[in-house]
Order: structure tokens, then C-alpha cells, then sequence
């Protein structure tokens, strides 16, 4: 138990690092700016910031929420980033231990944390990140159940799409205003090569949690992002999966 105590602990760190990482990669790129390079500077003024007020987690609470360049807010996105890294990272570790597999489930489950903070503040889902997320989805469904399950999953994505961006243009026709975004077919069909007929568990679920959400936001206009509910609803997919790993 010791051991697994370390082994999570371990995980968590790497993962919340990994998780600050897609939160600062994703505001950039909300703001417009270049994305993958560059080191961490302050929400409100732009100043670079050391390695010490970076630290996942600790650096957000110690300092309230509040940077001290400048006083300005710290951007919430960063621990909520922060945390689901390491929950992500923990996740992974029970279920795949320390292999490849693991590895690339943490790089789906963190394609899908920043498509998720992206979508939260622009109401847009980039087609790279989209891609990667299917190249990861095709990877795990490779590794974890063969070649014919792949082969399955990417018959299963294209229906996905055909059915869903169906739905999606004669809602829009019969009510005059989308119900679902290009993006989000685009991300279902995405996880539907490595989920194959799951894919209508995820959808279910992601619309009930979309339901859930409207109900307590109540935004003005009606709309909501859709990303976030699409992945909580597929970590939890992923978890029956691969439900039969021994560390499970």
C-alpha cells in the first residue's frame, strides 16, 4: 500500500505539471498567441514568471488567486487544469501501471483537457488538437484490443459523423440556430475509434451532462459549450473500457 501511496503521489505531481502546461497552452492560444513556446508569465500583465510561482496547485491557493506582479486575478483555468492532470495521471497509473499504454492514455485523457478549456471560453474545438485526439484514440484502440477493433472503430467513427452532422444540419434548418457544433461531431467521431459502438453510451451521457449543465448555468443566449460534458463522459467511458486491467 506504501508503495501505491508513492506511485500515485509520483503520478499526480507529473500529472499536475503536465495539466499547467495544457492550461497555459490553451489560454495562449485562446489569446492568439503561439502556443508550444514560451515560458509562463502573468495572466493580467504579461510578465515571465520564475519556476517558483509556477507551481502547480500551491502557487494558485497560496497566493489566492491573485498575482503579485500586478495584483490581477490568476486565471481559475490553472489549477482546475492543474488538478484533472493529476487525476488523469493517477488514473492512468492504476490502470496501465508504469507502460506505453499508460502514457498515451494520459495523452487522450489531456488532448481532451485542453479541448475541453478551450471550448469552455471560445465555443470552438481546433481541428489539430480533434486529429490528435483521434490519432491517440486510434493508438489505444490498437494497443488494447487489436487491429480488427481499429478497424471496427474507425467504421464506427464515420457513422458517428454521418449520423450526428445529419442531426446537426436539419436541427439547424428546422430551427433557424445550431444545436451542434461542427466541433463537437468532429469529437465524437473522434472517440468513437477507439470507443466503436460505445460511442452512444458517450453521447448519451455527455447530453445528459450538457442538460445538467444548461439547467445550472442557465445562460442568456442558450448556449453552452459542449466540450466539457463530452469529456467528463468519455474518462468515464474509457474506465469501462478497459475495465478488465488487473490494477482495476
Amino acid at each position: 500500500m506504501i508503495g501505491l501511496a508513492i506511485m500515485l503521489s509520483a503520478a499526480a505531481l507529473v500529472g499536475a505539471c503536465l495539466g499547467s502546461f495544457v492550461a497555459a497552452a490553451s489560454l495562449r492560444w485562446i489569446a492568439g498567441r503561439p502556443f508550444i513556446a514560451g515560458r509562463s508569465a502573468c495572466d493580467g500583465c504579461g510578465r515571465s514568471l520564475g519556476y517558483a510561482k509556477t507551481v502547480p496547485l500551491v502557487s494558485f491557493f497560496a497566493r489566492r488567486g491573485v498575482a503579485d506582479c500586478c495584483g490581477g486575478a490568476i486565471d481559475p483555468l490553472h489549477p482546475i487544469a492543474e488538478f484533472s492532470g493529476a487525476l488523469i495521471a493517477m488514473l492512468c497509473l492504476l490502470i496501465f501501471g508504469w507502460s506505453f499504454e499508460a502514457a498515451l492514455l494520459g495523452a487522450w485523457g489531456l488532448t481532451l483537457l485542453g479541448l475541453a478549456l478551450i471550448d469552455h471560453r471560445t465555443y470552438r474545438l481546433p481541428d489539430p488538437m480533434v486529429i490528435a485526439l483521434a490519432l491517440a484514440s486510434a493508438g489505444l484502440a490498437l494497443l488494447t484490443q487489436g487491429a480488427i477493433h481499429l478497424l471496427s472503430g474507425c467504421l464506427w467513427a464515420a457513422g458517428t459523423y454521418l449520423v450526428l452532422e445529419g442531426l446537426r444540419r436539419a436541427f439547424a434548418t428546422l430551427r433557424g440556430r445550431q444545436g451542434l457544433g461542427a466541433g463537437d461531431v468532429k469529437l465524437f467521431a473522434a472517440l468513437a475509434i477507439w470507443f466503436g459502438p460505445l460511442v452512444a453510451m458517450e453521447v448519451a451521457l455527455a447530453a445528459a451532462l450538457g442538460l445538467v449543465q444548461l439547467m445550472l448555468v442557465r445562460p442568456q443566449d442558450g448556449r453552452i459549450a459542449f466540450g466539457p460534458a463530452a469529456g467528463i463522459a468519455a474518462v468515464g467511458i474509457a474506465v469501462v473500457m478497459v475495465r478488465g486491467a488487473p490494477w482495476l
